[in-house]
């Protein structure tokens, strides 16, 4: 199978073609994908981890937020293993590794996704769970991630490129 040319990433050797079709939300799409995808975290879930902990004296909601946002880190990573491309126009950068900009709506995204469904699932165990109550949870913290990742799919601030198996429509299912 012929992928076409490879395309040197500076540093880092060679890396599978993607399209090379510039990305281009409207801006009206890259804030709103960064309100829907991250800020709500923000707006939400800080204020009610500062209630935990000033009411139950529960620092486990700050922790995992704040793990959440450094699972963050790792992002980069994912995007060269999963073949997943940002556009250029959406807020931030967050940071650069690996020679890619990480958009603004990722760490507070991590937050929700890595700390508070962790905290979630953690919060369910210790309450105690049956194995059909912990599928139903895996499929809906599955199905939060698609909730989450399809309009930024739809808006193009991103793509998924190459071979992707599992894809309906553009979202890649095997994550």
């Amino acid at each position: 199978m012929h992928l076409g040319p490879y395309i040197p990433f500076a540093g880092y050797g060679q890396i599978l073609p993607s399209n090379t079709v510039p990305l281009h939300p409207t801006a009206f799409e890259g804030w709103f994908f960064t309100a829907y995808a991250g800020a709500a975290v923000v707006l939400l879930a800080l204020p009610w981890a500062f209630r935990r902990l000033q009411k139950h004296r529960d620092w486990l909601p700050i922790l995992m937020l704040i793990s959440g946002a450094l699972t963050s880190l790792g992002e980069p990573q994912l995007d060269l293993v999963s073949h997943l491309r940002w556009a250029n126009n959406l807020p931030g950068p967050a940071f650069t590794m690996f020679g890619l900009h990480v958009p603004a709506l990722i760490p507070p995204c991590y937050m929700l996704f890595m700390g508070l469904e962790s905290y979630w699932l953690l919060t369910c165990l210790q309450r105690g769970i049956t194995k059909r109550q912990f599928a139903w949870i895996a499929f809906f913290i599955g199905l939060s991630d698609a909730i989450m990742e399809n309009p930024g799919l739809m808006m193009h601030a991103y793509e998924y490129y190459g071979n992707q198996p599992f894809k309906v429509g553009d979202f890649v299912y095997y994550y």
